[in-house]
């Protein structure tokens, strides 16, 4: 199960009305027919689009539909079998998230002090460490390189840039239909010097042994995508972003890809379904430790207006 914190922050309590705006998210089901005037068809089955209310009219479900597709010159447009659903929103253009309050939203798991042993100075021991002795509780942690294989920087000279104040976009996953997320997902969005975060329902596994079951991961194109895009951090709510099933000469193939590239990764996160799609600004900054490369973290999210 997801922790959540109470401690009292000013102004909002972290996640203060986050749960709460979640539920009245709406999200349109459809099949759709456009005609264009200069000629043409366009038609789409089981589309999905966010909407601001369950009560939204028809003909502006069809705008929203044609903004967030970018089309010109549309003549008309026709909607069947339609159904408004309550939903998580997924970042359809054109829909603000504008019921969510400003607040804090915490993406750090608790994990009790005494789990996490005696790391030594080495980081890539010290994660080793965590990870066996907290199989179902590993501690919520930045990773900026590996040790081993020389690969990335230590935290002591990762820039605050790649920590603190990162735009986020926030991608929910939890209705992709396999293990692999592809790089399609993400052609949607500008990700270009921001923090993804990848919610793919896994978080309320934490804790339980379910947790260490081959989990959702981020697929090779999809790594090389984000990097030729410039992103600059890449968060799941998962214990990594490999295939937790490869064998293992295949592992670590996209962790490493990515820190290769100088991409800051932030691993087992929680509360990402609590973040809408675009709009929180991300912090995740450890202390910095010369000569280690990666660290717990007490990571969280800025959501609202001044974020």
């Amino acid at each position: 199960m997801s922790t959540r914190s109470s401690a009292s922050v000013p102004g909002p309590a972290p996640n203060a009305g986050i749960d709460e705006a979640a539920k009245q998210q709406y999200r349109a089901h459809f099949d759709a027919r456009v005609r264009f005037g200069n000629g043409g068809r366009l038609d789409a089955y089981g589309f999905r689009l966010d909407v601001p209310s369950e009560a939204t009219p028809r003909d502006r479900i069809g705008q929203l539909f044609i903004r967030h597709l970018g089309l010109s010159m549309v003549e008309s447009v026709e909607l069947s079998d339609l159904v408004i659903v309550e939903e998580a929103h997924k970042g359809s253009r054109g829909v603000e998230d504008s019921a969510r309050p400003p607040s804090l939203v915490d993406l750090s798991h608790a994990v009790p002090w005494e789990a996490l042993g005696s790391p030594s100075r080495h980081d890539h021991s010290a994660l080793s460490a965590w990870r066996v002795d907290t199989a179902t509780r590993p501690p919520t942690s930045i990773v900026v390189g590996d040790g081993r294989s020389g690969v990335g920087d230590d935290l002591e000279h990762t820039s605050l840039v790649k920590l603190a104040a990162i735009q986020g976009e926030v991608f929910h996953l939890t209705d992709l239909k396999s293990r692999s997320i592809p790089p399609g997902v993400f052609y949607e969005r500008e990700v270009a010097g921001r923090a993804v975060l990848l919610d793919t329902g896994w978080s309320p596994r934490f804790g339980t042994p379910l947790y260490c079951e081959p989990a959702p991961f981020l697929s090779r194109e999809a790594a090389d995508y984000l990097i030729c895009e410039g992103v600059t951090m890449v968060g799941i709510d998962t214990s990594g972003l490999d295939d937790s099933a490869a064998r293992r000469e295949a592992k670590a193939m996209v962790r490493t890809t990515l820190l290769q590239a100088g991409v800051v990764l932030l691993e087992n996160v929680t509360n990402v379904d609590l973040l809408p799609a675009s709009g929180s600004r991300i912090v995740a900054a450890p202390p910095a430790l010369a000569g280690m490369h990666t660290c717990p973290v007490r990571a969280f999210a800025l959501v609202g207006e001044g974020a």
